[in-house]
Protein backbone atom coordinates (compact mmCIF):
# COMPACT_ATOMS: atom_id res chain seq x y z
CA UNK A 1 0.00 0.00 0.00
CA UNK A 2 1.39 3.81 -0.92
CA UNK A 3 1.51 5.88 1.58
CA UNK A 4 -0.17 9.45 0.63
CA UNK A 5 1.98 12.64 1.15
CA UNK A 6 0.25 15.72 0.82
CA UNK A 7 2.70 18.91 0.89
CA UNK A 8 1.35 22.46 2.18
CA UNK A 9 2.68 24.21 -0.86
CA UNK A 10 0.57 27.14 -1.89
CA UNK A 11 -0.63 27.97 -5.75
CA UNK A 12 2.66 28.40 -8.00
CA UNK A 13 4.39 28.34 -5.11
CA UNK A 14 8.91 29.16 -5.71
CA UNK A 15 10.98 26.73 -3.66
CA UNK A 16 11.71 27.88 -0.24
CA UNK A 17 13.36 26.34 2.96
CA UNK A 18 10.20 24.64 3.82
CA UNK A 19 9.75 23.08 0.62
CA UNK A 20 13.48 21.71 0.74
CA UNK A 21 12.55 20.03 4.25
CA UNK A 22 9.88 18.65 2.95
CA UNK A 23 11.61 17.17 -0.08
CA UNK A 24 14.12 15.83 2.09
CA UNK A 25 11.70 14.09 3.98
CA UNK A 26 10.13 12.58 0.95
CA UNK A 27 13.18 10.95 0.45
CA UNK A 28 13.93 9.84 3.49
CA UNK A 29 10.15 8.24 3.70
CA UNK A 30 10.86 6.93 0.11
CA UNK A 31 14.18 4.89 1.68
CA UNK A 32 11.39 2.70 3.64
CA UNK A 33 8.42 2.60 1.51
CA UNK A 34 6.36 3.69 -1.57
CA UNK A 35 5.37 7.65 -1.13
CA UNK A 36 2.70 8.79 -3.58
CA UNK A 37 2.54 12.61 -3.80
CA UNK A 38 -1.10 14.43 -3.70
CA UNK A 39 -1.01 17.54 -4.79
CA UNK A 40 -4.34 19.49 -3.75
CA UNK A 41 -2.79 23.03 -4.75
CA UNK A 42 -3.06 24.66 -8.50
CA UNK A 43 0.51 24.12 -9.78
CA UNK A 44 0.96 25.38 -12.97
CA UNK A 45 5.21 25.25 -12.85
CA UNK A 46 4.96 21.63 -11.07
CA UNK A 47 6.66 19.82 -13.58
CA UNK A 48 9.79 21.88 -13.54
CA UNK A 49 9.97 22.16 -9.75
CA UNK A 50 9.21 18.33 -9.58
CA UNK A 51 12.58 18.08 -11.86
CA UNK A 52 14.22 20.92 -9.70
CA UNK A 53 13.17 19.25 -6.01
CA UNK A 54 14.32 15.83 -7.16
CA UNK A 55 10.91 14.33 -7.33
CA UNK A 56 10.65 12.80 -10.95
CA UNK A 57 10.85 8.94 -9.41
CA UNK A 58 7.80 10.16 -7.32
CA UNK A 59 4.74 9.03 -8.65
CA UNK A 60 1.56 11.52 -8.07
CA UNK A 61 -2.05 13.09 -8.49
CA UNK A 62 -2.67 16.44 -9.07
CA UNK A 63 -6.54 18.05 -8.14
CA UNK A 64 -5.98 20.52 -10.98
CA UNK A 65 -4.87 17.64 -13.21
CA UNK A 66 -8.13 16.11 -12.81
CA UNK A 67 -10.46 18.88 -12.88
CA UNK A 68 -8.26 20.14 -15.98
CA UNK A 69 -8.34 16.89 -17.74
CA UNK A 70 -4.70 17.37 -18.32
CA UNK A 71 -2.74 14.00 -19.35
CA UNK A 72 0.42 15.14 -19.74
CA UNK A 73 3.21 15.00 -17.79
CA UNK A 74 6.51 15.87 -19.78
CA UNK A 75 7.69 19.44 -19.71
CA UNK A 76 6.63 21.30 -23.01
CA UNK A 77 7.56 24.83 -21.82
CA UNK A 78 5.36 27.11 -24.65
CA UNK A 79 7.23 29.31 -27.14
CA UNK A 80 5.87 32.84 -28.55
CA UNK A 81 4.84 30.84 -31.72
CA UNK A 82 2.48 28.73 -29.94
CA UNK A 83 0.22 31.66 -29.33
CA UNK A 84 -2.19 34.60 -31.74
CA UNK A 85 -0.72 37.84 -32.02
CA UNK A 86 -1.96 40.80 -33.95
CA UNK A 87 -0.27 41.16 -37.27
CA UNK A 88 1.58 44.62 -36.20
CA UNK A 89 2.58 42.57 -33.07
CA UNK A 90 6.37 44.00 -32.80
CA UNK A 91 8.64 42.27 -29.75
CA UNK A 92 10.35 43.97 -27.45
CA UNK A 93 12.79 41.39 -25.81
CA UNK A 94 14.22 42.46 -22.10
CA UNK A 95 15.97 39.65 -19.55
CA UNK A 96 12.73 38.68 -17.93
CA UNK A 97 9.98 39.51 -20.15
CA UNK A 98 9.11 40.57 -23.62
CA UNK A 99 6.68 44.02 -24.55
CA UNK A 100 4.74 43.22 -27.18
CA UNK A 101 3.74 46.24 -29.38
CA UNK A 102 0.56 46.71 -31.43
CA UNK A 103 0.62 50.10 -33.11
CA UNK A 104 1.28 52.58 -31.03
CA UNK A 105 0.73 50.92 -28.16
CA UNK A 106 1.63 47.84 -25.44
CA UNK A 107 -0.72 44.87 -26.27
CA UNK A 108 0.59 42.75 -23.70
CA UNK A 109 4.03 41.93 -21.62
CA UNK A 110 5.12 38.19 -21.15
CA UNK A 111 6.81 37.58 -18.41
CA UNK A 112 9.79 34.87 -18.08
CA UNK A 113 9.57 32.62 -14.60
CA UNK A 114 12.00 33.72 -12.43
CA UNK A 115 15.30 33.13 -12.12
CA UNK A 116 16.58 31.45 -15.65
CA UNK A 117 13.99 33.25 -17.65
CA UNK A 118 13.79 29.57 -19.37
CA UNK A 119 10.12 29.12 -19.70
CA UNK A 120 7.21 31.42 -20.60
CA UNK A 121 5.33 32.24 -16.65
CA UNK A 122 2.43 34.20 -17.45
CA UNK A 123 1.08 37.07 -20.22
CA UNK A 124 -0.70 40.15 -19.33
CA UNK A 125 -2.64 41.31 -21.57
CA UNK A 126 -3.94 45.39 -21.95
CA UNK A 127 -6.23 47.59 -22.75
CA UNK A 128 -6.30 51.45 -23.08
CA UNK A 129 -3.01 50.85 -21.03
CA UNK A 130 -4.77 48.92 -18.04
CA UNK A 131 -4.37 45.33 -17.30
CA UNK A 132 -7.27 43.47 -18.72
CA UNK A 133 -6.72 39.59 -18.49
CA UNK A 134 -3.54 37.82 -17.74
CA UNK A 135 -2.94 34.24 -18.47
CA UNK A 136 -0.92 31.83 -16.56
CA UNK A 137 0.81 29.30 -18.72
CA UNK A 138 1.27 25.22 -17.80
CA UNK A 139 5.10 24.37 -18.36
CA UNK A 140 3.50 21.12 -20.57
CA UNK A 141 2.58 23.77 -22.67
CA UNK A 142 -1.21 25.35 -22.88
CA UNK A 143 -2.97 28.23 -20.72
CA UNK A 144 -4.16 26.72 -17.83
CA UNK A 145 -5.91 30.13 -16.38
CA UNK A 146 -7.21 33.42 -17.33
CA UNK A 147 -7.49 35.99 -14.53
CA UNK A 148 -10.17 38.74 -16.11
CA UNK A 149 -9.86 42.30 -14.60
CA UNK A 150 -11.48 45.05 -14.61
CA UNK A 151 -10.06 49.09 -13.40
CA UNK A 152 -7.70 47.29 -12.38
CA UNK A 153 -9.99 44.82 -9.96
CA UNK A 154 -9.46 41.40 -10.52
CA UNK A 155 -12.84 39.83 -10.87
CA UNK A 156 -13.05 36.13 -12.37
CA UNK A 157 -10.37 33.69 -12.67
CA UNK A 158 -11.21 30.58 -15.13
CA UNK A 159 -9.65 27.14 -15.31
CA UNK A 160 -9.13 25.84 -18.74
CA UNK A 161 -8.75 22.06 -20.12
CA UNK A 162 -5.67 21.14 -21.74
CA UNK A 163 -7.84 21.40 -25.03
CA UNK A 164 -8.51 25.12 -23.56
CA UNK A 165 -12.44 24.69 -22.91
CA UNK A 166 -13.09 26.43 -19.30
CA UNK A 167 -13.76 23.69 -16.63
CA UNK A 168 -14.16 25.92 -13.26
CA UNK A 169 -14.90 29.66 -13.35
CA UNK A 170 -14.92 31.51 -10.33
CA UNK A 171 -16.25 34.91 -9.23
CA UNK A 172 -13.25 36.13 -7.38
CA UNK A 173 -16.04 38.99 -5.76
CA UNK A 174 -18.00 36.33 -3.90
CA UNK A 175 -15.74 33.32 -4.60
CA UNK A 176 -18.66 31.30 -5.81
CA UNK A 177 -17.15 28.75 -8.11
CA UNK A 178 -19.00 26.83 -11.14
CA UNK A 179 -17.41 23.85 -11.84
CA UNK A 180 -17.87 20.96 -14.19
CA UNK A 181 -16.33 17.86 -12.44
CA UNK A 182 -14.74 14.93 -14.57
CA UNK A 183 -17.27 12.84 -14.27
CA UNK A 184 -19.78 15.33 -16.43
CA UNK A 185 -21.83 16.95 -13.48
CA UNK A 186 -22.23 20.57 -13.21
CA UNK A 187 -21.39 21.68 -9.81
CA UNK A 188 -21.09 25.14 -7.86
CA UNK A 189 -19.05 25.57 -4.72
CA UNK A 190 -19.02 28.58 -1.77
CA UNK A 191 -14.68 28.27 -2.87
CA UNK A 192 -12.70 27.24 -5.12
CA UNK A 193 -10.85 25.29 -1.70
CA UNK A 194 -14.20 23.19 -1.49
CA UNK A 195 -14.40 22.31 -4.85
CA UNK A 196 -10.33 20.86 -4.60
CA UNK A 197 -11.15 19.24 -1.12
CA UNK A 198 -13.93 17.27 -3.05
CA UNK A 199 -11.89 16.42 -5.57
CA UNK A 200 -8.84 15.11 -3.54
CA UNK A 201 -11.11 13.30 -0.47
CA UNK A 202 -13.13 11.25 -3.34
CA UNK A 203 -9.84 10.23 -4.55
CA UNK A 204 -7.94 9.38 -1.51
CA UNK A 205 -11.14 7.18 -0.36
CA UNK A 206 -11.41 5.01 -3.96
CA UNK A 207 -7.88 4.50 -3.21
CA UNK A 208 -7.99 3.28 0.29
CA UNK A 209 -4.97 5.48 1.75
CA UNK A 210 -4.82 4.09 5.41
CA UNK A 211 -1.44 6.18 6.24
CA UNK A 212 -0.13 9.12 5.24
CA UNK A 213 2.34 12.37 6.31
CA UNK A 214 0.65 16.21 5.49
CA UNK A 215 2.20 19.43 5.57
CA UNK A 216 0.22 22.20 8.06
CA UNK A 217 -2.28 24.08 6.23
CA UNK A 218 -6.33 24.41 6.17
CA UNK A 219 -6.92 22.80 3.26
CA UNK A 220 -4.81 19.89 4.04
CA UNK A 221 -6.44 19.41 7.85
CA UNK A 222 -9.84 19.48 6.05
CA UNK A 223 -8.68 16.84 3.83
CA UNK A 224 -7.46 14.48 6.34
CA UNK A 225 -10.30 15.32 8.30
CA UNK A 226 -13.09 13.78 6.08
CA UNK A 227 -10.75 11.15 4.18
CA UNK A 228 -10.39 9.34 8.38
CA UNK A 229 -6.89 7.85 7.99
CA UNK A 230 -5.49 5.32 10.41
CA UNK A 231 -2.62 6.77 11.15
CA UNK A 232 -1.04 10.44 10.19
CA UNK A 233 2.52 12.31 10.44
CA UNK A 234 1.91 16.10 10.47
CA UNK A 235 4.59 18.05 9.30
CA UNK A 236 4.90 21.70 11.18
CA UNK A 237 8.52 21.62 10.04
CA UNK A 238 9.79 25.28 11.31
CA UNK A 239 6.73 26.56 12.25
CA UNK A 240 5.65 27.47 15.78
CA UNK A 241 2.53 26.01 17.50
CA UNK A 242 0.90 28.36 17.62
CA UNK A 243 0.46 27.84 14.15
CA UNK A 244 -1.27 24.31 14.55
CA UNK A 245 -5.25 24.27 14.78
CA UNK A 246 -6.31 23.08 17.98
CA UNK A 247 -7.80 19.68 16.84
CA UNK A 248 -4.77 18.61 15.00
CA UNK A 249 -4.38 15.57 17.31
CA UNK A 250 -7.99 14.77 16.34
CA UNK A 251 -7.05 14.17 12.56
CA UNK A 252 -6.87 10.93 13.03
CA UNK A 253 -6.65 7.82 15.33
CA UNK A 254 -3.01 7.83 15.82
CA UNK A 255 -0.95 11.23 14.66
CA UNK A 256 2.11 12.13 15.14
CA UNK A 257 3.48 15.85 15.27
CA UNK A 258 7.04 15.87 12.90
CA UNK A 259 9.14 19.68 13.91
CA UNK A 260 12.31 20.33 12.73
CA UNK A 261 12.95 23.06 15.50
CA UNK A 262 11.38 23.77 18.92
CA UNK A 263 11.27 26.81 20.53
CA UNK A 264 12.45 27.25 24.21
CA UNK A 265 9.44 27.94 25.83
CA UNK A 266 7.90 24.92 27.13
CA UNK A 267 4.35 25.48 26.44
CA UNK A 268 5.36 25.22 22.58
CA UNK A 269 6.68 21.46 22.72
CA UNK A 270 3.94 18.27 22.84
CA UNK A 271 4.88 14.90 24.12
CA UNK A 272 3.67 13.62 20.99
CA UNK A 273 6.03 15.68 18.54
CA UNK A 274 9.14 14.32 17.36
CA UNK A 275 12.51 16.68 16.63
CA UNK A 276 13.40 15.36 12.80
CA UNK A 277 16.37 15.88 11.01
CA UNK A 278 15.60 16.50 7.90
CA UNK A 279 18.84 16.46 6.00
CA UNK A 280 21.40 13.92 6.22
CA UNK A 281 25.14 14.80 7.21
CA UNK A 282 27.41 13.70 4.61
CA UNK A 283 30.99 13.17 6.46
CA UNK A 284 32.93 15.36 5.24
CA UNK A 285 36.83 16.59 6.21
CA UNK A 286 36.79 18.39 9.13
CA UNK A 287 37.33 22.09 9.57
CA UNK A 288 41.05 23.16 11.04
CA UNK A 289 40.87 26.07 13.91
CA UNK A 290 42.96 28.63 12.57
CA UNK A 291 45.74 31.50 14.34
CA UNK A 292 42.64 34.13 12.78
CA UNK A 293 38.63 33.16 14.39
CA UNK A 294 36.48 33.70 11.44
CA UNK A 295 33.41 34.22 12.66
CA UNK A 296 30.23 33.45 9.83
CA UNK A 297 27.13 35.09 10.80
CA UNK A 298 24.09 33.83 8.47
CA UNK A 299 21.29 37.21 9.15
CA UNK A 300 17.92 35.25 7.86
CA UNK A 301 14.70 36.52 9.40
CA UNK A 302 16.77 38.71 12.68
CA UNK A 303 14.61 42.08 12.64
CA UNK A 304 16.70 45.44 12.29
CA UNK A 305 16.77 45.60 16.29
CA UNK A 306 18.44 42.34 16.99
CA UNK A 307 20.11 42.49 13.51
CA UNK A 308 22.06 45.81 15.16
CA UNK A 309 22.77 43.96 18.93
CA UNK A 310 24.55 41.27 16.51
CA UNK A 311 26.91 44.03 15.36
CA UNK A 312 27.30 45.62 18.11
CA UNK A 313 28.36 42.13 19.45
CA UNK A 314 30.53 41.62 16.34
CA UNK A 315 32.35 44.94 16.91
CA UNK A 316 33.12 43.95 20.54
CA UNK A 317 34.50 40.65 19.49
CA UNK A 318 37.00 42.63 17.02
CA UNK A 319 37.65 44.89 19.67
CA UNK A 320 38.39 42.27 22.49
CA UNK A 321 40.80 40.48 20.17
CA UNK A 322 41.89 42.16 16.67
CA UNK A 323 42.87 38.67 15.22
CA UNK A 324 39.37 37.98 14.68
CA UNK A 325 37.35 38.63 11.38
CA UNK A 326 33.43 38.59 11.27
CA UNK A 327 31.49 37.22 8.09
CA UNK A 328 27.67 38.53 7.36
CA UNK A 329 25.21 37.06 5.01
CA UNK A 330 21.86 37.79 4.07
CA UNK A 331 19.61 39.77 1.46
CA UNK A 332 20.16 42.93 2.65
CA UNK A 333 23.45 42.74 3.82
CA UNK A 334 25.24 44.41 1.33
CA UNK A 335 22.64 47.38 1.31
CA UNK A 336 21.90 48.20 4.83
CA UNK A 337 25.24 46.70 7.02
CA UNK A 338 27.84 49.07 5.43
CA UNK A 339 26.33 51.92 7.80
CA UNK A 340 25.29 50.24 10.46
CA UNK A 341 28.65 48.82 10.92
CA UNK A 342 30.28 52.06 10.28
CA UNK A 343 28.52 53.61 13.24
CA UNK A 344 29.36 50.88 15.89
CA UNK A 345 32.76 51.18 14.99
CA UNK A 346 33.25 55.20 15.56
CA UNK A 347 30.94 54.10 19.04
CA UNK A 348 32.77 51.07 20.51
CA UNK A 349 36.22 51.27 18.90
CA UNK A 350 37.35 53.99 18.49
CA UNK A 351 37.36 57.31 20.15
CA UNK A 352 37.89 59.85 17.64
CA UNK A 353 37.27 59.87 13.78
CA UNK A 354 40.55 58.48 12.42
CA UNK A 355 39.93 57.37 8.58
CA UNK A 356 43.24 54.92 8.47
CA UNK A 357 41.74 53.36 11.94
CA UNK A 358 37.89 53.35 10.66
CA UNK A 359 39.20 51.41 7.24
CA UNK A 360 41.25 48.86 9.00
CA UNK A 361 38.90 48.11 11.79
CA UNK A 362 36.37 47.67 8.87
CA UNK A 363 38.75 44.96 7.08
CA UNK A 364 37.69 42.93 9.77
CA UNK A 365 33.77 42.60 8.80
CA UNK A 366 32.79 40.89 5.45
CA UNK A 367 29.57 41.81 3.73
CA UNK A 368 28.10 39.43 1.76
CA UNK A 369 24.44 38.80 0.33
CA UNK A 370 22.51 35.44 0.05
CA UNK A 371 25.08 32.66 -1.16
CA UNK A 372 24.56 29.89 -3.03
CA UNK A 373 25.39 26.55 -0.90
CA UNK A 374 28.65 25.69 -2.99
CA UNK A 375 29.97 29.50 -2.14
CA UNK A 376 28.70 29.30 0.99
CA UNK A 377 31.23 26.05 1.84
CA UNK A 378 34.10 27.64 0.47
CA UNK A 379 33.59 30.54 4.06
CA UNK A 380 32.83 28.15 5.84
CA UNK A 381 36.17 25.82 5.18
CA UNK A 382 38.05 28.96 6.39
CA UNK A 383 35.62 29.48 9.50
CA UNK A 384 36.41 29.00 13.33
CA UNK A 385 32.54 29.11 14.60
CA UNK A 386 29.04 29.71 12.45
CA UNK A 387 25.78 31.61 13.76
CA UNK A 388 22.16 31.84 13.03
CA UNK A 389 20.20 33.00 15.45
CA UNK A 390 17.31 33.25 13.49
CA UNK A 391 13.63 32.32 14.03
CA UNK A 392 13.98 29.47 11.81
CA UNK A 393 17.69 29.19 10.86
CA UNK A 394 18.61 27.93 7.57
CA UNK A 395 18.27 24.12 8.73
CA UNK A 396 20.36 22.80 4.93
CA UNK A 397 23.52 25.46 5.82
CA UNK A 398 23.57 24.55 9.61
CA UNK A 399 23.58 20.45 8.94
CA UNK A 400 26.69 21.16 6.94
CA UNK A 401 28.01 23.04 9.84
CA UNK A 402 27.83 19.31 11.47
CA UNK A 403 29.17 17.77 8.66
CA UNK A 404 32.65 19.69 8.92
CA UNK A 405 32.35 19.93 12.68
CA UNK A 406 32.21 23.61 12.58
CA UNK A 407 31.00 24.55 16.39
CA UNK A 408 27.43 26.71 15.45
CA UNK A 409 24.96 28.85 18.02
CA UNK A 410 21.46 29.04 16.59
CA UNK A 411 18.52 30.84 19.31
CA UNK A 412 16.05 27.42 18.57
CA UNK A 413 16.47 23.73 19.10
CA UNK A 414 16.68 21.55 16.41
CA UNK A 415 18.46 18.05 15.39
CA UNK A 416 21.56 19.64 14.97
CA UNK A 417 21.61 20.83 18.28
CA UNK A 418 24.53 18.70 19.45
CA UNK A 419 26.61 20.42 21.69
CA UNK A 420 24.60 22.22 25.27
CA UNK A 421 24.81 25.66 25.80
CA UNK A 422 24.82 26.10 21.56
CA UNK A 423 21.08 26.69 21.16
CA UNK A 424 18.78 28.64 22.58
CA UNK A 425 21.43 31.92 21.66
CA UNK A 426 19.95 35.76 21.76
CA UNK A 427 22.04 38.20 19.81
CA UNK A 428 23.01 40.10 22.87
CA UNK A 429 24.98 37.71 24.76
CA UNK A 430 27.29 36.41 21.49
CA UNK A 431 30.37 38.05 22.22
CA UNK A 432 30.20 36.59 25.82
CA UNK A 433 29.21 32.81 24.23
CA UNK A 434 32.39 33.11 21.39
CA UNK A 435 34.64 34.36 24.43
CA UNK A 436 33.84 31.38 26.29
CA UNK A 437 34.43 28.74 23.23
CA UNK A 438 37.27 30.52 22.17
CA UNK A 439 39.50 29.76 25.50
CA UNK A 440 42.18 27.11 24.88
CA UNK A 441 40.64 23.85 25.20
CA UNK A 442 37.02 24.81 24.35
CA UNK A 443 36.91 25.27 20.69
CA UNK A 444 39.22 21.81 20.17
CA UNK A 445 36.21 19.98 23.02
CA UNK A 446 33.36 21.41 20.98
CA UNK A 447 35.03 20.12 17.92
CA UNK A 448 35.34 16.38 19.55
CA UNK A 449 31.87 16.50 20.63
CA UNK A 450 30.64 17.22 16.78
CA UNK A 451 32.68 14.58 15.50
CA UNK A 452 31.68 11.96 18.14
CA UNK A 453 28.06 12.16 16.91
CA UNK A 454 28.21 13.18 13.35
CA UNK A 455 27.46 9.34 12.85
CA UNK A 456 23.82 10.19 14.50
CA UNK A 457 22.54 12.43 11.94
CA UNK A 458 23.88 9.80 8.88
CA UNK A 459 21.50 8.81 5.90
CA UNK A 460 21.68 5.58 7.59
CA UNK A 461 20.90 6.52 10.61
CA UNK A 462 17.78 8.33 9.30
CA UNK A 463 16.56 6.04 7.42
CA UNK A 464 16.18 3.46 10.46
CA UNK A 465 14.30 5.90 12.54
CA UNK A 466 11.95 5.97 9.45
CA UNK A 467 11.81 2.23 9.27
CA UNK A 468 11.13 2.05 13.27
CA UNK A 469 8.93 5.47 13.10
CA UNK A 470 6.93 3.61 9.89
CA UNK A 471 6.75 0.26 11.80
CA UNK A 472 5.11 0.93 14.63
Amino acid sequence: MSFAVIPGWPNNFQIGQEDKQLNALIKQVASQTEPFLVLPTYLPKWQSMRQQLGLVDIPYWSAFDALQKVSVQERRPMQLEDLTWPKDAQFVRMFDRIVVLSGTSIYGTVFFTYPKADQIDRIDLLKKGKLSQQLTVDDRGFISRVLDYEEGQLTKASYLSQSGAVVAAQDCLTGQVQAILPDGRKVSYPKISDLVQELTVAYLKAHHYQEGLIANSELNYQIAKQVGFNRLFLWSGQETASNLQDNWQSLSAEVELLVSQQSTTAEEEFDSSALIAPYPVQGKEVVQRKNQTVLYVKIGDLDFSKQSALIQQAVQLFSDDENRTVIFEGVNVPATFPALLEEAIEKQVMSAANEQLLAEAKAHFVLLGEQSEKSRLQYLLTSSLYVDLSQQPDLEAVAETVALALPTFTAVKTAYSLLDGFDSVEPEELAAKVSDLLTASGWQQAQEQLIQQQANLSSAVLDEQWRLRLKK
